[in-house]
């Protein structure tokens, strides 16, 4: 595929423009990934809390365990990986979720 031809453009997009953007794109991402850059430390640590808080509520509604609105938005909001990682160990035995919570 030399070009992308469409009645959106003006002119025919070189296809060789799209590629060559997205490779040095993805060179600096990795490069920033490899220099363990804060924000994907952040972004990454994020995504790790956001896993956690799903497992937690996933074993809750394996158990049939009831979840209150207000429980799943404190478990949800949380980002500090021992607290939820405390919670995950408590799912397992709580009676309800306002007891895996509980400070």
């Amino acid at each position: 595929l030399e070009a992308i031809e469409d009645r959106c453009f003006v002119r025919p997009l070189p296809a060789s423009a799209l590629l060559g953007a997205t490779l040095a794109d993805d060179a600096v991402m990795q490069a920033l990934r490899a220099k363990r850059h804060p924000e994907f430390l952040a972004e990454r640590e994020e995504g790790e809390a956001a896993g956690k808080a799903a497992a937690i509520l996933a074993f809750l509604e394996a158990r049939g365990i009831e979840i209150s609105t207000e429980a799943r938005a404190r478990i949800l909001a949380c980002k500090e990986p021992a607290t939820l990682d405390w919670w995950i160990a408590r799912a397992a035995t709580a009676a309800s979720a306002e007891e895996v919570i509980a400070t």
